[in-house]
């Protein structure tokens, strides 16, 4: 009986490390919820799918971000790097830098630029949405660095 309690205790220890991954500063994976939808955002983005990205786009600027419609689809976006992800302490609100790599097909030189993100989580509905800068990233497009 003691040999058996030392094997069920020996196997919950290898459990303990293996199988159960949590992340004690997020228990509930709130912010891994964000996380998903934050990147699955910044890929539609990449891919020139504005229409799907506006639906995460607060309401009081979806039609201004629609309108970048024509620059968002003349790039190619090669690829992004998530700079930073900075939640306050509550994790209704949470600040994202996004770096684009990237080229225009009238100027085929990749490029780079940086865009915040800045997240809100509706405290009724649970959704998240974004605010940007809309007119810097239109320029940002328009005159993108090497």
């Amino acid at each position: 009986m003691q040999r058996f309690a030392m094997i069920v205790a020996a196997v919950f220890l290898l459990g303990l490390g293996t199988g159960c991954e949590t992340d004690w500063s997020d228990p509930m994976g709130h912010r891994k919820n964000f996380e998903e939808i934050q990147e699955k955002f910044t890929k539609f983005v990449r891919w020139g799918a504005v229409d799907e990205a506006a639906i995460f786009v607060n309401r009081e600027q979806r039609d201004e971000f629609l309108e970048l419609a024509p620059e968002l689809t003349d790039m190619r976006f090669t690829d992004y790097e998530i700079i930073d992800r900075v939640y306050e302490e509550d994790d209704t609100k949470a600040t994202v830098i996004v770096r684009y790599m990237g080229y225009r097909l009238s100027l085929p030189i990749e490029k780079s630029f940086r865009i915040t993100q800045e997240w809100t989580k509706d405290p009724d509905t649970g959704a998240w949405t974004v605010q940007l800068d809309v007119e810097r990233f239109r320029i940002e497009l328009a005159t993108t660095n090497p």
